[in-house]
């Protein structure tokens, strides 16, 4: 049996021990992994809600050399009629 756990898998800010890495999440980093690769200078990530869209840049962000990339969140956007 495993320890119980000692952080909070749903706490706000973001931790990889606590990353699940499913079939969408594999697309995401390869979407993400391409546009770095090829030199993109902006890609987007679009998705429901909840989906886990930020997790999963965090997530591949994490992986990165601190000099590989600059990156910036854009979350929330407003529309209005």
């Amino acid at each position: 049996m495993d320890p119980p756990a000692r952080d909070n898998p749903f706490a706000q800010s973001f931790d990889v021990a606590h990353y699940f890495v499913g079939r969408h999440q594999q697309e995401v980093a390869a979407h993400l992994g391409y546009a770095l690769a090829e030199g993109e200078g902006f890609t987007v990530i679009t998705g429901e809600r909840g989906v886990g869209k930020t997790s999963a840049c965090r997530a591949f962000v994490s992986g990165l050399a601190p000099t590989q990339a600059a990156v910036a969140y854009l979350s929330g956007p407003r529309q209005s009629a």
